[in-house]
């Protein structure tokens, strides 16, 4: 009981280290036994609980409305991420994949057509490889570089996260790929080109 307590306690002061590491056993074990959907399930906790704690630890200060971008690369794939803090707190984390980018259109495109959709703030906050002014005079806002204090701290964050969902779209593809498989010898299917593709 001692331990429990004390889980909770640590878990209260921001160190979820223990309840974490349970939930990444669980969705390793899920997925290997390829419950996706309980897999998934610990996966968006774990998702949660880096929100929370994240929330926890870190704010910008003179409550500004500011966005964060960060990009991560594999083969011909980009993931975005970027975390939105409104008043100075962190409200919400957005993540997706592109499986092709038009090398002419560049990662500043993303950032414009996500603008097309959603409210411009008073910042953006950018990697050194984004064209910032580029960015400031078509959205007309301040796109900025962050070299130091908790701007740059948030920035590498977004970064952690865009290389995660890189992670977690690759995981997924090999998870279907071995469902595939699974289906492939139960029903005694033969594979034929395609890996979605089967004949009888």
């Amino acid at each position: 009981i001692k331990d429990i307590i004390k889980n909770v306690d640590d878990f209260y002061n921001g160190d979820a280290s223990l309840v974490k590491k349970e939930l990444v056993k669980k969705m390793n074990e899920y997925a290997l036994k390829l419950d996706y959907e309980n897999a998934k399930e610990c996966r968006d906790l774990i998702e949660y609980l880096d929100h929370i704690l994240v929330k926890q630890d870190v704010e910008l200060k003179n409550n500004l409305n500011c966005d964060f971008f960060a990009f991560s690369f594999k083969e011909d794939y980009v993931s975005m991420a970027n975390l939105i803090y409104r008043n100075g707190v962190l409200i919400a984390l957005n993540k997706k994949v592109i499986e092709s980018l038009n090398n002419e259109e560049g990662y500043e495109s993303l950032i414009i057509d996500y603008y097309n959709h959603h409210l411009v703030p008073k910042y953006i906050v950018v990697p050194s490889y984004i064209n910032a002014p580029l960015l400031s005079e078509i959205l007309n806002t301040n796109v900025i570089y962050s070299l130091k204090g908790s701007k740059k701290n948030i920035l590498e964050m977004a970064a952690s996260n865009a290389r995660k969902a890189m992670e977690e779209y690759f995981l997924k593809d090999t998870n279907n790929n071995a469902l595939l498989t699974e289906l492939q010898v139960k029903l005694n299917l033969k594979l034929c080109c395609s890996k979605k593709s089967f004949i009888f």
